[in-house]
């Protein structure tokens, strides 16, 4: 059986970032989705993942993305 494929979308937890997670959540993609901070109501389905620009960031924040 093949896994799902993967997709990354920044924004995760604005409207139009959400609206993605979710439109790709439902046709069976893995989900990473980056924003700064924790999202108050998550999707079921989206792995989230906190990242500033503006600070350094740790390269394993973006492995299988």
């Amino acid at each position: 059986m093949n896994s799902p494929e993967t997709i990354a979308i920044s924004g995760a937890t604005g409207f139009i970032g959400s609206e993605l997670c979710a439109y790709f959540v439902q046709r069976g993609y893995q989900v990473i989705g980056f924003c700064r901070n924790a999202p108050a109501r998550p999707i079921k389905g989206v792995e989230y993942r906190t990242f500033d620009l503006q600070k350094k960031t740790n390269a394993n924040l973006f492995k299988d993305a």
